[in-house]
């Protein structure tokens, strides 16, 4: 595996070319020397040209002399010592820099070997290793979580799912009969016991994974802040996915497809957040999220309860074609200077308790085009505008 570019980075800085010490030497000697004289002549005018007064050199002044050139001498050897001092921390410091780096490139290696393994424990102590090494290296966190996420975006289904339709369905088999898992793949045209085991594996090592990212993205974990982390988990498959009350970046979750209960309660992104297309199978809840960039939930689908309650959005929030299934809330939400809910359609022949409360200024329409859209089972109207329904 290629090592992070912050670690060659560091690799090309520690070989930068550096002059040999003799030069060096030379050099600050004659720096050391030029300001000494330099010094001696202001001191000498300023206690008015002694020698040029008197016109004799007395013995007096060859003892005075003398004091000046050890004293001379002295500083210049202070200045040597201080050379060859700076050149071995330096070098001592950047041989202590290429150690470190080797040593993480070493451990990142192993862990991110041991996620390629078929055997769950071993990928859960690649999970733990690179969490160490995060913990460790400030500076390569967003690395860890960059392979934490592409971890999660392998093709997976959940145990929960019905393999003899949902599997297939899902795309989650690929040529030869492979049914994949994470990083391994069940060879077999049937689905076995032994698979469903292995699932059940998967699950465990991927709520390890989500935990580790959330853990250190929220004040409220306790453990210690990962800031300023982008998260890419285009296309993934999350489970009882919690991110409540952390804070990331950017956050890009196009196409994710959330399994269970989905946690967004209190989250704040301070760039981007992109939820298009993605599919949430359980309960989502964005109550006082704070998305300060662009919000873009277009073609979402909200196959259970979704609240938005007391949510702010930041510059321009998109619902277009987004699918409700259930009982929504966004009750207080607040937006800004742009918000589009086009095509979005909420289903309407659901269980009379379901409870719907839109934004300020929209509110559904029920027409005859809208009650089974794009072949659709069931009664369906559209989220408008209360001005453009009255307008209608």
């Amino acid at each position: 595996m290629p090592l992070p570019h912050s670690l060659m980075r560091r690799r090309k800085r520690d070989s930068v070319f550096l002059l040999p010490l003799g030069i060096h030497i030379a050099l600050v000697l004659v720096v050391a020397m030029a300001s000494t004289a330099f010094i001696g002549i202001l001191i000498w005018f300023a206690l008015g040209r002694p020698l040029l007064e008197s016109g004799t050199w007395t013995t007096s002044n060859s003892f005075d002399l003398a004091k000046i050139v050890l004293s001379v001498a002295g500083g210049i050897g202070a200045v040597v010592a201080l050379v060859v001092a700076y050149r071995r921390q330096h070098l001592s410091e950047a041989a202590e820099r290429r150690e470190d780096a080797k040593l993480f490139a070493e451990r990142f290696t192993k862990a991110a070997d041991q996620l390629g393994s078929d055997k769950a424990p071993v990928r859960l102590a690649g999970m733990y290793a690179l969490e160490g090494l995060a913990q460790g290296a400030s500076t390569q966190r967003q690395t860890i979580v960059n392979v934490l996420c592409a971890y999660l975006r392998m093709p997976y289904a959940p145990p929960d799912f019905s393999f003899s339709e949902n599997l297939v369905d899902s795309a989650k088999v690929v040529s030869g009969g492979a049914l994949t898992f994470g990083l391994g793949s069940v060879v077999g045209d049937n689905v076995t016991q032994a698979t469903q085991s292995e699932c059940e594996q998967e699950r465990q090592v991927r709520l390890t994974a989500q935990r580790i990212i959330a853990a250190h993205l929220g004040a409220r974990s306790g453990e210690a802040l990962w800031e300023g982390v982008d998260l890419d988990l285009t296309g993934a498959t999350l489970l009882d996915f919690n991110l409540a009350y952390c804070r990331v970046r950017t956050a890009n979750f196009t196409g994710t497809t959330f399994v269970g209960a989905t946690w967004f309660r209190g989250v704040e992104v301070d760039g981007y957040a992109w939820f298009g297309g993605a599919a949430f199978n359980g309960m989502a809840v964005f109550v006082g999220a704070r998305f300060e960039g662009s919000a873009n939930f277009s073609e979402a689908q909200f196959r259970d309860y979704v609240g938005f309650g007391e949510a702010k959005f930041g510059d321009v929030a998109f619902f277009d074609d987004v699918q409700f299934d259930a009982g929504v809330k966004f009750g207080g939400a607040t937006f800004g200077e742009y918000v589009k809910f086009d095509q979005a359609i909420v289903r309407l022949d659901t269980s009379s308790t379901v409870e719907r409360i839109w934004p300020d200024g929209y509110t559904v329409e029920v027409g005859e085009e809208s009650s089974h859209p794009l072949g659709r089972e069931g009664r369906w109207g559209n989220v408008v505008s209360i001005a453009d329904s009255s307008e209608s």
